[in-house]
């Protein structure tokens, strides 16, 4: 019996590990034209993803209703981590906003990244 429950519990151990080592994260393809800007393409963006009540507008750590509270995290490299690499911001069990940027939303905020961060 104990061979039995030995067996099984390998069985789904190694059921999990195969799982989780197979997610992936679609690659989304950069190509930037035109300079990408806070006041014009960002701020849109984190109005209506980051910086809403109970999130980035003075509930969560930061402040991003401004380019000023936002730029405090440029160079920790946290907003480019947080919304390109791992993609956990927005949060995807957010009840409050989107759960997700879009692929587009993605590619602007790599561009703008890219740009250096400009304001206007």
């Amino acid at each position: 019996m104990k061979f039995v429950a030995v067996i099984f519990f390998t069985t789904i151990l190694i059921l999990i590990i195969v799982s989780c080592t197979r997610d992936q994260i679609s690659e989304i393809i950069t190509e930037c034209g035109d300079v990408v800007t806070y006041d014009n393409q960002i701020r849109p963006i984190i109005s209506t993803t980051c910086a809403y009540s109970g999130c980035h507008a003075g509930g969560a750590p930061g402040n991003f209703t401004s380019y000023k509270g936002i730029s405090k995290y440029f160079d920790s490299g946290l907003i480019e981590r947080k919304t390109i690499f791992d993609r956990t911001m927005p949060p995807n069990y957010s009840s409050l906003g989107p759960s997700k940027l879009s692929d587009e939303e993605i590619v602007i905020f790599k561009c703008w990244i890219q740009s250096g961060y400009p304001e206007n």
